[in-house]
């Protein structure tokens, strides 16, 4: 009698299918039984031939169990069948959790897109948060001045805010293109020096701010004014000579010139700087030149140009220029 036959003819199998999977082999003592995992196998022994059915030492929670069935015969002929059949669970658990793994990262890949699309329209912020992260994503801006890119998608949020407000938006423009006409980023000497220009665009916000020509947008601070100031004026910087046209700097060069007349000897005489610069304020406002914004006073529009005059002189002496 074969081994397959006789591990037959000695159990009887009682198969219980949980769920359909895989082939996996099963091992009896004596052959391999060919089976679907996962089975409840349930060895059954004729009446009086159990011996013993006991759990063995485990690898896991469920682990693998021996069963052991041997026929009782009379003394004289006491001949001890000894069958293991040991079915492991182990790795079929272990299929299993793979298996199921794998369902729970398909169903959550599925469903990114929507869950992705419900947070990007969830809010305006949400959006613009979306939009600067594909941007980085597909390389067409990175994050800058430092930022990470939680950062980074935050100020393009403040930037949104800014370009909705009307007099900040257009007030950080002008200054932008008239810094990057009058006040590019090089030395005399056409030598590259991009602090110096960033030094000013951040004196001109912060004067503009502190007169209030310029307010933050409720979620947005000055530093967010500076930043979209900056990259402003870093996108005008390369113009094709159009500023030079343009002039949109004549402003600055015009507050230069009192500068310019005031200086003796390399040193600035400030009283008369800003003395002559309040007389000029005063002359274009009678002349109709100038007009003052809504809630403000001639005094907060001469104390941001005496400001500007200093941000000025500062970008002379680093860049080695004496005049605009």
């Amino acid at each position: 009698m074969s081994s397959t036959d006789d591990c037959e003819r000695k159990f009887v199998w009682h198969e219980k299918r949980l769920c359909g999977a895989p082939k996996v082999s099963l091992s009896c003592s004596l052959p391999r039984i060919e089976g679907n995992w996962p089975f409840v196998l349930v060895p059954t022994c004729p009446l009086g031939q159990l011996n013993g059915f006991r759990p063995r030492d485990t690898l896991s929670l469920l682990g693998s169990w021996r069963v052991r069935c041997a026929r009782l015969r009379p003394p004289s002929r006491e001949i001890e069948v000894n069958i293991y059949v040991e079915v492991s669970f182990i790795m079929g658990l272990r299929k299993l959790a793979l298996l199921g793994i794998g369902i729970c990262l398909g169903v959550a890949a599925s469903a990114a897109p929507s869950v992705r699309a419900q947070s990007c329209t969830a809010s305006q912020a949400a959006a613009v948060q979306c939009f600067v992260a594909n941007a980085v994503t597909t390389k067409i801006t990175s994050p800058r001045y430092g930022m990470t890119l939680p950062q980074f998608e935050a100020y393009g949020v403040a930037v949104s805010l800014i370009v909705q407000t009307h007099h900040s938006y257009l007030l950080l423009t002008g200054v932008a293109s008239a810094i990057s006409d009058a006040m590019p980023p090089t030395n005399a000497n056409g030598s590259a020096n991009q602090s110096a220009q960033d030094l000013a665009v951040s004196q001109i916000v912060n004067a503009a701010s502190a007169g209030g020509f310029v307010t933050p947008p409720s979620g947005t601070t000055v530093q967010d004014l500076q930043w979209f100031t900056l990259d402003l004026a870093t996108a005008m910087n390369d113009n094709e000579g159009m500023l030079q046209m343009l002039t949109p700097g004549v402003g600055l060069r015009m507050i230069d010139s009192y500068i310019v007349t005031g200086t003796s000897n390399g040193s600035v005489n400030w009283t008369q700087v800003d003395s002559n610069l309040s007389t000029a304020v005063d002359n274009l406002m009678s002349a109709g030149l100038m007009k003052l914004p809504a809630d403000h006073t001639s005094a907060q529009v001469k104390t941001l140009v005496n400001s500007v005059a200093q941000a000025i002189y500062a970008y002379k002496v680093s860049t080695n220029r004496t005049t605009l």
